[in-house]
């Protein structure tokens, strides 16, 4: 008489069939792994269990997540203001797995491609980046061939300035500012899968993008759905970097299929296009014949990070203002405070995530309470 097999172990965090929430085992591993500074609310935590179950995605592998997420919108009248949200996202980990388990289920066979990136000053798509500013666009191409020998391509174009995650100050985020490529890349790819697979992958959100990808409201909207004014590329990347002693050289003349080169302070902005080899598009402008000009008669684009000057100062500016006057210090002190509560070197307002102003308000003094004055008979 054989031996009963061994008994499988059971893990404590394994989704049960007849479980409708998560236990609080599980509640726990998904704070110690999304490193939750505030308990969600129990909506943000029944969203999650229905788009695990739903998808067959793992939480506790963070192929999809619930994350704390702290931005600045714009209202009607022009005002920014903080608004904290809980946000269920998926990695591009998530994408892949349900992309392929989609092919699966059709019978179809799936042929990818390496990401491209625009380069402005060559005006095509390269494999590699050489330069040290980020791509102004990045594309990924699948094809999915069918039992027929039937070919269906699709392109995710995305345009850096639209998917990069900033902090409260504007600048790019911990991620976007080391990565840009390698971020650009993942939504391209993220794009790529929803266009093939709507039904499976359209209400997906990918991590590491804006919440401008699929949902019907940005996330820089106002509270009535009106959108923000947007930020072109060169506000967000400053002029393409191009050496003050060397000149672009045109390498094509300006067609239907190829774009005249992009004007000086001015990035292009490439199209979707299901062909995978075509260049970007752009309307023809009074400045062609400048932008198509020989290379000796152009005038070089230097490069400046120097953002454009607001009127209005910033989140992270009106906090250290208001830590100012509350610990009574100058700005240097101030600065030396955030660093001593934030446990690095914070060199002004751009160094702060949202994170980090939600950490340094509720590190300042409760204000004293104002004298009460004298009153006169």
């Amino acid at each position: 008489m054989s031996a009963p097999p061994p008994a499988v172990p059971r893990s404590p965090l394994a989704i049960t069939p007849g479980q409708t929430t998560f236990t609080r085992t599980q509640i726990q591993a998904l704070a110690q792994a999304a490193r939750w500074r505030d308990h969600p609310p129990e909506a943000a935590l029944n969203l999650l269990f229905h788009a695990a179950v739903t998808s067959g995605l793992d939480p506790f592998r963070e192929q999809i997540r619930l994350l704390h997420r702290i931005e600045v919108v714009t209202t009607v009248s022009g005002q920014e203001k903080i608004e904290q949200r809980w946000s269920v996202e998926t990695s591009i980990h998530g994408f892949r797995i349900l992309g392929h388990r989609a092919a699966h289920d059709r019978g179809v066979r799936l042929e990818t491609s390496e990401p491209l990136f625009y380069d402005d000053r060559a005006r095509d798509w390269v494999q590699a980046w050489p330069y040290d500013t980020p791509p102004v666009a990045a594309k990924y191409t699948i094809t999915a061939v069918h039992s027929d020998g039937r070919r269906e391509t699709v392109v995710g174009v995305v345009h850096y300035d639209e998917f990069v995650k900033t902090t409260i100050g504007g600048d790019p985020s911990r991620g976007w500012a080391k990565m840009p490529r390698h971020m650009l890349a993942k939504c391209a790819e993220a794009d790529a899968w929803r266009r093939l697979f709507p039904d499976e992958l359209g209400w997906l959100q990918l991590a590491d993008s804006t919440a401008t990808a699929n949902e019907p409201t940005s996330a820089h909207s106002d509270s009535l759905g009106q959108p923000a004014t947007p930020r072109n590329t060169v506000e967000v990347l400053g002029a393409p970097r191009i050496s003050s002693d060397t000149t672009v050289a045109a390498t094509t003349e300006a067609t239907g299929d190829t774009p005249a080169a992009p004007q000086a302070g001015r990035a292009s902005a490439p199209t979707s296009t299901a062909e995978p080899d075509s260049g970007p598009t752009e309307e023809a402008s009074a400045d062609t014949a400048a932008a198509t000009a020989p290379a000796a008669q152009r005038t070089p684009r230097t490069v400046t990070r120097r953002r454009a000057a607001t009127t209005d100062p910033s989140p992270a500016q009106q906090l250290l203002e208001s830590a100012a006057t509350a610990l009574g210090r100058d700005s240097a002190g101030v600065l030396g405070w955030a660093a001593q509560q934030l446990g690095r070197q914070i060199d002004g307002p751009g160094d702060l995530s949202t994170d980090d102003l939600a950490r340094l308000q509720s590190a300042l003094p409760a204000p004293a309470p104002a004298p009460a004055g004298d009153t006169k008979s």
